[in-house]
């Protein structure tokens, strides 16, 4: 993807050809994409910018760990991300919870 293309204003992180089995799109859904907070990492593709803005080492999580306006946002995504990130900085394999923010 370009970042010609960038309509949304950065706003979308990734576009993903996966839907978790839990996800459930009513049947009169009458759209062929919808927004989901949670990052897919089967088929996916993102933009360069989107990329070069993750912060891989997760420097910030000591302040924004306690931020309980992050942690709403982060809890969209799923109540197990938290943990996800604490098991990540300690080593533990934790998925594809960089880019919760």
């Amino acid at each position: 993807m370009s970042e010609e293309e960038n309509i949304d204003g950065g706003r979308i992180w990734s576009i993903n050809a996966y839907q978790h089995h839990n996800m459930r799109v009513p049947a009169d859904y009458p759209y062929d994409v919808y927004l989901n907070p949670v990052n897919m990492c089967w088929g996916w593709g993102t933009w360069r910018d989107r990329w070069k803005a993750v912060d891989f080492s997760m420097s910030d999580w000591p302040e924004k760990r306690f931020d309980q306006g992050f942690i709403a946002r982060l809890n969209a995504a799923g109540r197990d991300k938290r943990q996800m990130i604490e098991d990540q900085l300690c080593g533990e394999p934790a998925g594809d919870c960089h880019k919760c923010d």
